[in-house]
Parts: C-alpha cells; sequence; structure tokens
C-alpha cells in the first residue's frame, strides 16, 4: 500500500504513521524502483506481443509478493498498447510466504546459489525475457543495510552480471534508483545472434 504515496491510500490503511511511512524519502526509491522494472518489461514485451497476436502471455514473478511489476506492466501496455494484451494473461506469483510480502525478493534477498538456480531454470524454460531488481553495490547502500533487520546482498550490476552469466542470461539494460540497479535479462545465444 506504500508504494501508492501517501495522498492514495486507501481508507483502513491512511492512519498517520501509515502516511508518514509513505512520504518518507527512500519510499519514493521504491516506488521508482517498480515503475522503472515495469516500464523494462512493458518495453521489452512490445516486439513478442507484436509477433504473436493471438498467443498467450504468461507473467512469473519470483519472490514477486504481489506482482505490484507485472500489473503495473500490463497497465503501460494497455494505455498504450491496448490491442497487444487482448488475450489471455496469467501472473504466476512464486513466493516463501503465502501473503507475499517479499516483492522484489529474488535478485535482492536471494544468494548467490538461489538466483542462479532461479534463472538457470528460466533459461532451461526458454523464458526470453527477466526483469528485476538488483540492489546497488554503493557504499552508501551498504550503511543502509548494515543499519537494517533485513538481509540484502549489495551485489550492484558488476556482482549480479557474472550470476546472470552463469545461468545463460545477460544484463541487456539496466536503470538506475540511487539504491538499486533495475536489469533487463535476456538469454546470451539471442543477444550474441543479433549482434
Amino acid at each position: 500500500m506504500v508504494k501508492l504515496g501517501a495522498d492514495h491510500l486507501p481508507p483502513g490503511f491512511d492512519s498517520p504513521v501509515d502516511r508518514k511511512v509513505a512520504t518518507a524519502p527512500h519510499m519514493a526509491l521504491v516506488r521508482l524502483r517498480m515503475q522503472q522494472i515495469a516500464r523494462l518489461l512493458a518495453e521489452a514485451l512490445l516486439a513478442p506481443l507484436a509477433r504473436a497476436p493471438d498467443a498467450p502471455l504468461h507473467l512469473v514473478n519470483i519472490a514477486g509478493g504481489p506482482a505490484l511489476d507485472s500489473i503495473n506492466a500490463l497497465i503501460i501496455l494497455a494505455r498504450a498498447h491496448a490491442m497487444l494484451i487482448r488475450r489471455p494473461i496469467a501472473i504466476h506469483v512464486f513466493d516463501a510466504r503465502q501473503d507475499g510480502p517479499s516483492e522484489g525478493g529474488l535478485f535482492e534477498y536471494g544468494t548467490d546459489d538461489a538466483v542462479v538456480t532461479n534463472l538457470s531454470a528460466l533459461a532451461r524454460g526458454g523464458v526470453p525475457i527477466v526483469a528485476g531488481s538488483v540492489t546497488s553495490s554503493s557504499e552508501l547502500r551498504k550503511r543502509m543495510i548494515a543499519q537494517a533487520r533485513f538481509r540484502l546482498f549489495p551485489r550492484g550490476l558488476e556482482g549480479f552480471a557474472p550470476l546472470a552469466e552463469r545461468s545463460g542470461y545477460v544484463i541487456a539494460e539496466s536503470r538506475t534508483a540511487v539504491v538499486s540497479e533495475q536489469v533487463l535479462l535476456r538469454p546470451r545465444a539471442a543477444v550474441l545472434s543479433s549482434q
């Protein structure tokens, strides 16, 4: 709910404390992170959706919580390219928690082995587009993590790229949001063949 911003909190979630949390400076970065992932995903989907107008669209969220990146990518597509999403669409969410609060989890909270295992499974399944958020390796971010109770892996692009490559993917595009890097991954073979 806090990703909505203080002015958009629904009744029952708009107490003074809720509003204070929603207006905290780091929440703007959380919203930016989600927007960047949604845009990367929506832009990457344009060409494949146009090539296969009748094919179903399956979006998979690993440690995806409420799948807001997928939902927002669909909203972006609906606003600019509504015809492309007139097809069966399914959002599959895999999250360790039944209530799904750990959105953005795999690349930020997952161990190296968990990242490689999941990406390798996606590569074997032929998944052509992967988008996610990688925790920045900046000194500022490392100081923030040291004060938090969450276990984050501040890999940055330089630490994440080798994990993606071990799994058969490369970083095709990235966008920065101060404390994180949003990445779009494509299969290594597809990127090499297009060069």
